[in-house]
């Protein structure tokens, strides 16, 4: 997808946000215990918000380059004040520093970005890169220890502490050589701080996109649009397009990978272009030291390259856990007029059938180009004479002509809306949806005019540590990250944190980090070996 920058759309969404361009900015500070990654990893992040003003629903995370450009985005829910999940880190991107950034839809951040090296044995740095600036760091530590600072392979370690009342505590456990000793060196006294300005519009209801339509290259005012999110549970807005040819839809906040589905109410507006406006940022180049690596390097290199591969060979994505709330369990019209269950009944070798034999609230009528299907509008006892909005498998489907020439045995129920249904400034003229036994729309095609891919708000994203008490798992256990574990309470440092060593040897540094009563961030970190005998 494209990203379109137009005079109308900064002016129409200037309007929008002009308000909260005067407000104080929200500051987050990132920050990620996996100081090094090979592309491919997912990299594990935390932050915090330091104040109240957070006005919206979710947080966009961004992995930027020192130019200050976006490589890899993902958008999470917040707990409370603090920030937890996981980003993907592209094995396109070059060998180079780059840097965890957070901010928010329609509010001026002001974000604290974590460094972060990623290593591509294809494409190594590039060796042009600025000089920064230093000032001084302040750090607050913890004293942190373990049960045993040599471990055998699989062997079990406990992390002990300080007694201290702590809130937001984490911990973590990751492999820590030279490659960590010089992204330490670089960001040694470093304050890498990014203002995002208010852009794009705040999504204080809900998932807020907007699309702008063209007709013959210009603006089109007066459209009506409908987006539409293609997932399990149907979820529709409209809109009608302003002066700029811009309407925004707010749909809720979507949680799943899918697509956003956006076309013309009125089949006279099929030919309108549709474009959606994607949410950037402005870039903010980073004046931070060229990752310089060098034979010394190869050895570190190589072991973690050798770890990550094997990793993802035998564990995959079992060692992330997101959980999908399914926090409303109807589709957008509640429920339906009348249901429709076909293996009720005796089937049919074609929809047409169907309808006119089992399904008095619905009707096939023959016009100049074909046929439509039309709803009994039940408070008048008369049919519309309009088709009504169809869905299949909770996605719009407006074409009469492919769902009657669809093969009912792959159907299994049919909901009606037997009246006048408003959505926004729209009504439709009864609702009508399929539903197909494999939830794949039973091989029709969606209409839209513009479709884009979203890969879902993170709320819940957890990293699943390998637990070898049994000592029957003899998969190899060759992970970089061996520990992550957030929103701990006091009571469960107390007692201690146990964690598993890995099959590969080597140094791991331990952190832990929370915020006391006064709000200061206190961490600390020691070190263990695994060695065998």
């Amino acid at each position: 997808m494209i990203k379109r920058i137009t005079i109308s759309t900064f002016c129409f969404l200037f309007f929008l946000v002009g308000t909260s361009q005067s407000q104080e900015a929200l500051e987050i500070r990132m920050w990620s215990d996996q100081r090094v990654l090979i592309v491919g990893e997912p990299l594990w992040f935390e932050g915090y918000m330091n104040n109240a003003a957070f006005g919206g629903k979710s947080i966009v995370i961004r992995l930027i380059d020192r130019n200050g450009q976006s490589r890899s985005e993902t958008e999470i829910v917040p707990d409370q004040t603090r920030l937890s999940g996981y980003i993907g880190v592209p094995d396109v991107l070059p060998s180079d520093y780059y840097f965890i950034d957070a901010s928010v839809k329609g509010q001026k951040t002001k974000t604290f970005v974590a460094p972060v090296m990623v290593i591509n044995p294809r494409f190594p740095a590039s060796p042009e890169c600025k000089v920064p600036e230093t000032t001084p760091a302040l750090t607050n530590t913890l004293r942190v220890s373990t049960s045993k600072s040599l471990v055998q392979p699989r062997g079990a370690v406990t992390i002990e502490t300080e007694a201290m009342t702590l809130n937001q505590i984490s911990v973590s456990a990751v492999r820590y050589d030279q490659l960590d000793e010089t992204i330490e060196s670089a960001s040694a006294g470093s304050s890498l701080v990014v203002v995002h300005d208010a852009m794009g519009v705040p999504e204080t209801e809900g998932a807020v996109i907007v699309a702008q339509a063209l007709v013959n290259g210009s603006p089109a005012k007066g459209i009506r649009l409908m987006a539409a999110i293609k997932k399990k549970k149907s979820a529709i807005a409209t809109s009608t397009t302003n002066e700029y040819g811009m309407a925004t839809f707010i749909l809720p906040m979507i949680y799943e990978q899918g697509a956003v589905l956006i076309s013309p109410v009125s089949e006279a507006d099929k030919n309108a272009v549709i474009t959606v406006e994607l949410p950037s940022s402005q870039p903010y180049p980073l004046a931070f030291p060229c990752l310089q690596l060098n034979e010394s390097h190869r050895k570190d290199i190589e072991t973690r390259m050798f770890n990550s591969s094997v990793s993802a060979r035998f564990f995959g994505n079992r060692l992330i856990n997101v959980e999908v709330p399914e926090r409303d369990t109807s589709d957008f019209y509640g429920k339906p007029d009348v249901l429709f269950m076909l293996d009720d009944y005796v089937r049919f070798p074609n929809m047409e059938e169907v309808i006119s034999e089992i399904i008095p609230q619905m009707r096939v009528k023959k016009i100049a180009n074909g046929q439509i299907i039309q709803v009994l509008n039940q408070p008048t006892k008369a049919y519309f004479e309009d088709q009504p909005l169809i869905l299949v498998d909770g996605t719009p489907v407006n074409n009469s002509k492919a769902i009657l020439e669809s093969d009912p045995l792959l159907i299994r129920s049919i909901e009606i809306v037997s009246r006048k249904y408003l959505q926004g400034t729209t009504e439709f003229n009864g609702i009508v949806h399929f539903r197909s036994y494999k939830g794949d729309m039973a091989g029709l095609s969606p209409v839209t005019n513009a479709s884009f891919p979203f890969q879902g708000v993170q709320e819940y994203a957890t990293y699943n540590s390998a637990d070898h008490s049994k000592k029957t798992d003899r998969m190899p256990d060759m992970r970089n990250l061996l520990l992550r574990e957030v929103g701990l309470n006091g009571d469960q440092i107390k007692n201690g944190v146990r964690f598993f060593a890995p099959d590969s040897e080597g140094k791991y540094r331990i952190t832990l980090r929370g915020i006391n009563q006064r709000g200061e961030w206190l961490y600390g970190t020691t070190i263990i070996e695994v060695k065998a005998n």
